[in-house]
């Protein structure tokens, strides 16, 4: 994440049972808040990601990714595990990344 420990970005997720937008909150290093944008409720940060932990997901993957990185910040803007098609994969979106001030 471009050496920034503390920063926000919006994530979703396109599966079988969707999730987001919402707003990621990244604090040291840890995913310390996620917050649903439509109603501004705040949920649990299971199964949500910081910059770091998604490059690690692509490294460490055993099956073949679709990766679409972010062309100016060079993060990782989604990352398609699988088929889609017949429901049996996901996309993984993270998007609008700032650093926290």
């Amino acid at each position: 994440a471009q050496n920034i420990s503390s920063y926000t970005y919006v994530g979703a997720v396109a599966a079988f049972a969707p999730a987001g937008p919402v707003s990621v909150e990244v604090t040291q290093g840890r995913v310390t808040r996620v917050t649903v944008i439509g109603t501004g409720a705040e949920i649990s940060t299971d199964g949500w990601y910081t910059i770091d932990q998604l490059f690690d997901q692509i490294l460490a993957a055993t099956t073949p990714l679709t990766v679409t990185f972010d062309p100016i910040k060079g993060y990782p803007r989604t990352i398609e595990r699988c088929c889609m098609a017949d429901d049996s994969g996901s996309i993984y979106i993270a998007s609008t990344l700032f650093p926290s001030t």
